[in-house]
């Protein structure tokens, strides 16, 4: 596909022509969406009564955490009826839709168990979330015949085999195993096929790695430094795309407790330290998105597997290992979103920037960039500069997340026009931060290169654009002239997110393109 404008919300083609193409697709959604509006708003399980019986903290702890995941996935649904790739949160519609139904049926399967150990409710109150329970699993039988697994990789399937092209044949039987595997996907407690098919998506991309790595213009290569490697030849069939975008759609329904509970199995293969070291992590990524989701612990997941991959000496693992450690981490961003790669950045990669440049010796430097922003920090130190800066970064991308998150939120419609505002205004704060981490060499090299090229790979190209007509002086550039602490409304939002550089004291200018 080709990139993205940096105002654009992120599309994907192959979902919109199918969305003008295929009326049925949207009908059935249609009526998914008012299913799930029906359960939110008179599934006799979250009546009062119910919640005196089990308690308030146990009703919100499972049958309201059920409530959370229809509300999720009623949101994806509704926002993928209007075309939209990205829910409330900007977590990928698909995602949104599955994880949400996973944790509706999660939390109305444990509050049956618990209830029946405990005998907390009446016959009545039972018979209400048998009810619940059989009304999500119906749900989810309708989103997988829609946009599930099995119709992505079946559509895969025969689209290759329609192409005439020769060498596929391998690939049309990884598709078609994973295909007969994925029809055992329940998204129930235990769902050992969600997790076996992501590890068929693993070796499927360890197959096909030189053909999607091409797909990726962060990771291709110029034409006259590809010896050795392998040059699909499609002709006519995009095989890149298609591959791609089977990939991204099974990673959907699986989600990211899955991904990263295959990768932690098969780093234990290795039977090396570092490997199972990192594996544990992985582990811990995975329990926590099992039991509570991607809206809740996304950006938390992204960080617990960057420490673990951080932290072990990988540089003695295989290959193949090494490739793994850089390629599970982009398949969870491709699961939580770009405003969860912001928060995590903001919350761990920018804090850890200070006590890498301050030193040793130096008495009264912030411990963070948290605490430099929230002292005022201004002594005349080696880290002062530093450390204002960090924290100037870090407010700009929790704003930035902040704008991208109230995409599809209840206050903003899913029209174009929103869509298109939310992304200026956090492209804004987003390049203010590119722009004042460049400021700073320290603080660039070490956090936000790999926090602009993670954006980059889920927003389009254009985000990892550095910003240009700037003067790089660290006197012309202070974001305390420029504020966007809430998402802009739809009347000034243009004017908000285009004229959001003020000339500074010093009379300097930058302009963020």
């Amino acid at each position: 596909m080709p990139p993205r404008a940096a105002n654009a919300p992120p599309q994907n083609d192959t979902k919109v022509a199918a969305h003008v193409e295929g009326g049925c697709h949207t009908g059935a959604m249609q009526r998914l969406e008012g299913a799930l509006r029906e359960l939110l708003d008179e599934s006799a399980a979250f009546r009062n009564d119910i919640a005196a019986d089990l308690g308030k903290h146990t009703f919100g702890r499972q049958v309201g955490f059920s409530r959370e995941g229809l509300q999720l996935a009623h949101d994806g649904v509704r926002a993928w009826v209007r075309h939209s790739d990205v829910t409330q949160g900007c977590i990928p519609t698909v995602c949104a839709i599955f994880d949400g139904l996973r944790i509706a049926r999660r939390g109305a399967a444990l509050t049956l168990i618990e209830s029946q150990d405990a005998t907390v409710l009446t016959a009545t109150g039972m018979e209400a979330l048998k009810e619940l329970s059989q009304q999500v699993a119906t749900c989810i039988s309708m989103a997988q015949s829609e946009v599930g697994a099995v119709t992505s990789l079946t559509h895969a399937v025969d689209t290759l085999k329609a192409s005439g092209l020769e060498g596929v044949g391998s690939m049309v039987e990884t598709l078609e195993s994973a295909a007969k595997k994925a029809v055992g996907i329940t998204h129930d407690l235990k769902d050992d096929s969600a997790i076996a098919v992501a590890g068929r998506m693993r070796r499927l991309e360890v197959e096909v790695r030189p053909l999607v790595d091409a797909m990726d213009p962060l990771l291709s290569k110029p034409w006259d430094k590809v010896e050795g490697e392998i040059l699909w030849e499609t002709r006519m069939v995009n095989v890149g795309d298609i591959v791609t975008e089977v990939l991204r759609d099974v990673r959907a329904e699986v989600s990211g407790w899955a991904i990263c509970a295959d990768v932690a199995a098969e780093l234990r293969r290795c039977m090396d330290p570092a490997a199972v070291s990192v594996a544990a992590g992985f582990d811990t990524a995975s329990n926590m998105l099992r039991d509570e989701g991607v809206q809740k612990r996304g950006a938390e997941s992204l960080h617990v597997i960057r420490q673990a991959i951080s932290s072990s000496d990988a540089s003695s693992l295989p290959e193949a290992t090494q490739l793994l450690l850089r390629d599970a981490p982009r398949w969870l961003r491709e699961c939580v979103g770009a405003a969860a790669v912001l928060c995590e950045a903001a919350a761990h990669r920018i804090p850890a920037v200070i006590p890498v440049c301050a030193s040793a010796n130096e008495k009264g430097a912030p411990a963070d960039a948290a605490a430099a922003n929230r002292d005022g920090f201004k002594k005349d130190t080696a880290a002062a500069p530093v450390a204002v800066c960090a924290a100037k970064v870090q407010k700009s991308l929790e704003a930035a997340a902040q704008h991208l998150a109230s995409m599809g939120s209840q206050s903003q419609s899913y029209d174009q026009q929103s869509r298109s505002i939310c992304t200026a205004a956090a492209a804004a704060e987003f390049r203010r931060a590119v722009l004042l981490a460049a400021v700073k060499t320290a603080c660039n090299e070490s956090s936000m290169k790999s926090t602009i090229k993670d954006v980059a790979h889920l927003l389009g190209v254009s985000w990892s654009a550095d910003p240009v007509n700037i003067q790089p002086a660290s006197t012309t550039v202070d974001v305390g002239d420029v504020e966007l602490n809430a998402p802009p409304s739809i009347m000034d939002a243009e004017d908000t997110a285009r004229n959001e550089v003020k000339k500074t004291a010093s009379g300097g200018c930058c302009t963020l393109l």
